[in-house]
């Protein structure tokens, strides 16, 4: 029985030092690391037509969080930011932003979506995020798989992460994407 334990413990002792050397290279936080390096275990049961691995979503969430400092679940900025102090501002942030990263299923769904998309030359005015965020509901759905809930934030994140240019809109974003895929991928 002790061989096991000591055993155990060296796995752990060497997972453990990996990831940290990861973290002194890449800046990634420790569950970050963890879960690049394949130690980590999966945060959600995966959705059975999401082809995006969670890996590659949280990947597309690290890109987009530098692209956007203010990037959170909800959206850009915070819900009803107007009037809160510096300190409350940050907090909610803080809370948001950690809201978007354990939201690896729905960026991973929007990229999927995405995949879908044609990009063209101007900013369709037609759509915000937030309207693309219900037409990937939408398409989800028509899929036959459970009904996934995706967020503002979640869909902005895949946006970016995927190198997409976005105008930005209060909390919202525009983005090139043509009306003609939009449509034909709506999922009605």
């Amino acid at each position: 029985m002790p061989g096991v334990w000591v055993r155990t413990m060296t796995k752990n002792s060497d997972q453990k030092r990996r990831i940290r050397q990861r973290m002194q290279k890449t800046g990634e936080s420790y569950t970050t690391a963890q879960r690049a390096l394949g130690f980590g275990k999966p945060t959600l049961p995966w959705h059975p037509l999401v082809k995006t691995s969670e890996h590659e979503s949280r990947r597309l969430i690290d890109i987009a969080v530098k692209a956007e400092p203010h990037l959170t679940h909800f959206g850009i900025g915070v819900y009803k930011q107007n009037g809160l102090s510096e300190a409350a501002f940050v907090q909610k942030l803080a809370v948001g932003r950690t809201e978007l990263e354990a939201a690896v299923l729905e960026v991973a769904a929007c990229a999927d979506w995405l995949d879908l998309q044609k990009a063209i030359l101007t900013y369709n005015p037609r759509h915000s995020s937030y309207g693309y965020k219900h037409r990937v509901e939408r398409w989800v759905d028509s899929q036959g798989g459970p009904h996934l809930y995706v967020a503002n934030g979640s869909f902005i994140a895949a946006a970016l992460g995927l190198g997409l240019a976005m105008k930005r809109d209060g909390p919202n974003a525009y983005f090139k994407l043509s009306e003609r895929t939009v449509k034909a991928t709506s999922g009605r």
